[in-house]
């Protein structure tokens, strides 16, 4: 047997440490049965691990535990990630390698992570499904505090970020406003620039003055990128500083992301837009 490493006979007392075996290095003390008693177990392979499995080990049984930097067990089952995971049936959570912690399960497209972007910042990327990715779900519950009852915030929305990397682009943070210019001879007012935002709840606020002269009649005003433009056409009320035009005026959102003011004319103006539209509504 090797120096270190000793095992119980028959019949001898189930003890551990032994004191009448002076050991010379690490080592392990089997007891009786199917239980190991250990001081340390240390593994020292690149491509080693530590692997537990339920049933019986072997190909096609991924192991419900595992520590290891390899991306297969001792079987050549494909793990779900390298590093220190845990699997309960489908059920997936553990640390990767890449410094992120992972929760998901086996039947998802991707893993819900938490990554360390570095430089002190944190990401919070959320799962998919399927082929496809789907609008990002976070929820956060608090626990009854102080005789305060649970609060629950459910985000069921893309956020768009604009602090993430090429390495982290899901590094959440709200949107900023952004410059939106004015076509088809449509003109700012000084001072209140057409701007528009994404909101957490998946709405679009459009803000700004602008006015028509120039515009040589043409209704459209701006057109709002990928990503800022609805499901469906919607409107609302237009206000005109001044007295407003025959029948009154509307602003419209087009699909293709055209805002207009149909109805408006050469001259009119300035027409104030302050509007929040939905990207879902149907």
């Amino acid at each position: 047997m090797a120096s270190g490493l000793f095992g119980l006979g028959a019949g001898t007392p189930s003890r551990f440490p032994y004191e009448d075996r002076p050991q010379s290095g690490p080592g392990i003390g089997a007891s009786s049965g199917q239980v190991i008693r250990a001081r340390f177990i240390i593994i020292t392979t690149a491509t080693g691990g530590l692997f537990i499995y339920a049933g019986t080990p072997g190909p096609g049984n991924i192991p419900v535990l595992w520590v290891t930097e390899a991306a297969t067990d001792p079987f050549g089952n494909a793990l779900p990630f390298s590093g220190v995971g845990v699997k309960n049936g489908s059920l997936l959570a553990g640390i990767t390698d890449t410094s992120s912690v992972i929760v998901g399960s086996t039947t998802e497209a991707s893993f819900g992570t938490l990554n360390d972007s570095g430089a002190g910042g944190t990401s919070l990327e959320s799962s998919t499904f399927g082929a496809g990715d789907v609008s990002a779900f976070f929820e956060l519950l608090s626990k009854n505090v102080n005789g305060i009852g649970p609060r629950m915030l459910i985000g069921n929305a893309a956020v768009l970020s604009t602090a993430g990397t090429a390495a982290n682009p899901t590094q959440i943070t709200t949107d900023g406003w952004n410059t939106l210019a004015p076509i088809n001879g449509w003109a700012n007012v000084a001072g209140e620039p057409l701007k528009y935002t994404l909101l957490p709840d998946r709405m679009v606020m459009v803000a700004g003055v602008i006015t028509s002269a120039g515009a040589a009649g043409n209704p459209i005003f701006a057109n709002l990128p990928a990503g800022y433009r609805p499901a469906t056409q919607q409107e609302t009320a237009a206000g005109l500083h001044g007295a407003p035009p025959a029948g009154g005026a509307f602003m419209r959102v087009a699909t293709n992301g055209d805002l207009s003011i149909p109805g408006s004319t050469v001259g009119t103006g300035p027409w104030s837009v302050s509007w929040t539209f939905s990207l879902d509504y149907a």
